[in-house]
């Protein structure tokens, strides 16, 4: 089985664990000659897919999309109030709220990004730098056949791939593998469960649990949405 893997979805969660220490310049892991955590981060969940017998392909940013130029900057504009906000913070001696704001700050930068595809290099990890968005190459790449380099399965943590047309979409991979999926076929269906469910999926003679979401949860109300308007 192979999957596409959101990269920037992925250092974002990684980089929250080192919010504070990235905006006041303490970076630590460069003094010891270390990856960074959300590096760390990233190359801990491929090798846990791997393991799973799952073949992580994962899948960069590339250019900003000249359309959504008044969008991203909007989002730059929040990026940079809560960066001020974190900071007022700081000098108050409230590193916990300082750290809350500076989260909500976060920015991948292109050099993170670089340092991530420096350890996929070293571990044999394959990847792909997207001509624009990652989530265009991800639903390009669920369309395609294995032979051709398709994936089965991709791993987001943005539900606008099942709206993309991706059949199965999994969110919030934990670092023991378990995660939420959405099946494209019960949202166009619409069917729905009482509640979530936790079952047993095998993926090459491993297992792995799932919580599948239905219709009527949190992110497929978004995609039915989206889908139906």
């Amino acid at each position: 089985m192979r999957a596409a893997v959101d990269a920037y979805s992925w250092l974002h969660k990684g980089a929250y664990s080192c919010a504070l220490e990235l905006h006041t310049g303490n970076h630590y892991w460069v003094k010891q000659n270390r990856d960074a955590p959300y590096v760390n981060y990233c190359i801990h969940r491929a090798k846990m897919l791997k393991f799973f017998g799952v073949e992580p392909v994962i899948v960069f940013d590339g250019d900003r999309l000249p359309a959504k130029a008044s969008e991203e900057g909007t989002r730059r504009q929040r990026r940079e109030e809560a960066k001020q906000k974190g900071r007022e913070r700081l000098e108050q001696g409230n590193r916990e709220g300082a750290t809350f704001m500076f989260t909500q700050s976060l920015d991948i930068s292109p050099r993170m990004a670089l340092e991530l595809i420096v350890a996929l290099k070293r571990e044999g990890i394959e990847f792909v730098v997207a001509p624009y968005e990652a989530d265009a190459q991800i639903a390009h790449l669920a369309r395609q056949s294995r032979e051709n380099g398709g994936v089965d399965v991709v791993f987001t943590e943005d539900s606008d791939l099942v709206a993309y047309g991706c059949e199965r979409v999994c969110f919030k991979l934990d670092k023991f593998g378990a995660c939420k999926e959405v099946l494209l076929e019960d949202v166009l269906m619409n069917k729905t469960a009482a509640a979530m469910t936790t079952t047993t999926t095998t993926l090459r003679h491993e297992t792995v649990s799932y919580t599948h979401l239905r219709a009527h949860e949190t992110e497929a109300d978004l995609v039915c949405r989206l889908l139906l308007e």
